[in-house]
C-alpha cells in the first residue's frame, strides 16, 4: 500500500486541530499568546498634538525670528497660554505642542539663549508634530483578533490599557515516553540502557509551540502500565504524544492500547526519512501522536508534524516554520525513494551545508544543525549552487 505524502498527512492533522476556547489572561503573562478578540484602543493614539523632537515649538508664519522663548514644556508637562505670535516655547520629545504654534524645530537647527531664539532654518506647518489621533483613533482596532502577543504588540496594548485580554488557551500536552531500554536523565544507564533524550527535545518543542506540558512519563513495555498511562494522560490533556513503539510491530500494544480508551487511528506511517513510522490520531477533539524512538527521526516528524498542530490549536494563523531557498554550498549525494529532511546548517544571505549524519539515531550530528532541507524523493546528486528548500528554526540561526 502506498504511502501517505507529507502533504496529505499534514492536511489530515491539521484539519483536526481547531484552536481552543479562549481564555482571559492578565496582559503581563501573555507574551507569545494569540488574541481571541480584538483590542480597541481606549483613546486617540497621540492623545495630544505630541512633539516628536527636543527643540522649540513655533509658528512656522513667524518664520526664522528671533522669537521670544517664554517657557518650557517637559514630557508630561503643558503649557496652558496660548503662544502669540514672535514667541517660541523650548519643548521635550514626547510633551504636547502648545496652542499657538504648529511646528517644532529641533535644537540642531536653532541658536538661542535664555530668552530668544533663531531657526537657522524655517519650518514647515506639522514638521516635527505627530498629530492628535494620526496613529489610532479611539474605538478603533489596536490589535485584532489572531494576532500573535509580539513584545512590539504587547506595547501597543500596554499604551491603550489592556490589562487583561482574551487569548486562545495554550494547549495541555503530556509525553509518554516508552521502552524498558530507557533511563531518567539522572540515572545511569546500563549496559544496553539509554538515557531518555526524545522526552526532551519533544518537551522542548511542545513548550516553544505554546503548549503547557502538564505530564511526563516513562512507560514500561507492558500492556497494562501503557494502558494506564494512556487512559491518566488523556484525562488531562488536549495532546497526547507517545515516543518510541511505533514501527510495525512493536506498535502493536500500544495501538491496542489506544483503541481500548476509544482513540481512533488517522493514518500510520509517512512517505518521509527519518520518520517514517509516524502515527496520528485523535479521541474526539483530543490529538494523539506516536513518534519514532530514534531520536532524529522524532525529533524531525515533530518539527515537521506536531509543532504545527500545536501552533494552530494555540490559534496561530500560519502555524509551519518558514522556508526559503538558498544556494547549496557543497555538493550532496542523491536521495533515496522518500522526501528527506535532511539537518543542515544554513546561513541566509550566504547558502546552506547538508550534514552527512550517521542516520536517525545520530543525535550528535543532528545537534550541530540550524535548519533542515528538504529533498524530493528520487533526485540524482545535488551540485554546488543548486537552490534548496529549507525549513529555518530562527533560534538556532542565532547560534
Amino acid at each position: 500500500m502506498a504511502l501517505l505524502s507529507i502533504d496529505e498527512a499534514t492536511a489530515r492533522i491539521q484539519a483536526l486541530a481547531v484552536p481552543l476556547e479562549p481564555e482571559t489572561s492578565a496582559l503581563s503573562h501573555a507574551a507569545g499568546r494569540v488574541l481571541a478578540a480584538d483590542v480597541a484602543c481606549d483613546r486617540d493614539q497621540p492623545p495630544f498634538d505630541r512633539a516628536m523632537m527636543d527643540g522649540f515649538a513655533v509658528s512656522s508664519a513667524d518664520g526664522v525670528g528671533p522669537l521670544r522663548v517664554v517657557g518650557i514644556v517637559p514630557a508630561g508637562g503643558a503649557y496652558d497660554a496660548v503662544v502669540a505670535g514672535g514667541e517660541a516655547v523650548r519643548i521635550m520629545t514626547g510633551a504636547p505642542v502648545p496652542a499657538g504654534t504648529d511646528a517644532v524645530q529641533m535644537f540642531e537647527n536653532t541658536t538661542w539663549d535664555d530668552d530668544h531664539v533663531t531657526l537657522t532654518a524655517p519650518v514647515r506647518p506639522g514638521e516635527n508634530v505627530a498629530r492628535r489621533g494620526s496613529e489610532l483613533r479611539e474605538g478603533a482596532v489596536a490589535v485584532p483578533s489572531g494576532a500573535r502577543l509580539t513584545s512590539a504588540r504587547l506595547g501597543l496594548l500596554w499604551s491603550v490599557g489592556a490589562a487583561t485580554v482574551q487569548v486562545v488557551r495554550a494547549p495541555r500536552l503530556a509525553i509518554l515516553s516508552t521502552g524498558d531500554e530507557l533511563v531518567e536523565l539522572a540515572d545511569r544507564p546500563g549496559p544496553s540502557q539509554i538515557r531518555d533524550s526524545n522526552r526532551g527535545v519533544s518537551g522542548d518543542l511542545c513548550r516553544r509551540a505554546g503548549a503547557e506540558v502538564v505530564l511526563e512519563r516513562r512507560v514500561a513495555d507492558d500492556p497494562s502500565a501503557t494502558r494506564s498511562a494512556i487512559a491518566d494522560a488523556l484525562d488531562q490533556v488536549d495532546v497526547l504524544v507517545l515516543t518510541g513503539g511505533v514501527s510495525a510491530g512493536d506498535f502493536d500494544v500500544v495501538g491496542q492500547c489506544l483503541r481500548a480508551e476509544g482513540v481512533e487511528v488517522v493514518f500510520h506511517k509517512v512517505d518521509i526519512r527519518p520518520g517514517k513510522p509516524l502515527w496520528f490520531g485523535h479521541r474526539g477533539a483530543q490529538l494523539v501522536f506516536g513518534l519514532p524512538g530514534n531520536p532524529v527521526s522524532s525529533a524531525v516528524v515533530a518539527r515537521v508534524f506536531l509543532v504545527p498542530a500545536l501552533r494552530r490549536l494555540a490559534g496561530a494563523q500560519r502555524p509551519h516554520d518558514p522556508r526559503v531557498l538558498l544556494p547549496l554550498r557543497a555538493p550532496f549525494r542523491g536521495t533515496g525513494d522518500r522526501p528527506t529532511y535532511q539537518p543542515a546548517i544554513a546561513e541566509l544571505g550566504v547558502g546552506v551545508t547538508l550534514l552527512r549524519t550517521g542516520g536517525s539515531g545520530d543525535l550528535p550530528g543532528f545537534a550541530s544543525a540550524n535548519a533542515l532541507a528538504i529533498l524530493p524523493a528520487r533526485h540524482p546528486d545535488f551540485d554546488a549552487g543548486s537552490d534548496i528548500e529549507v525549513m529555518i528554526d530562527a533560534e538556532a540561526l542565532l547560534g
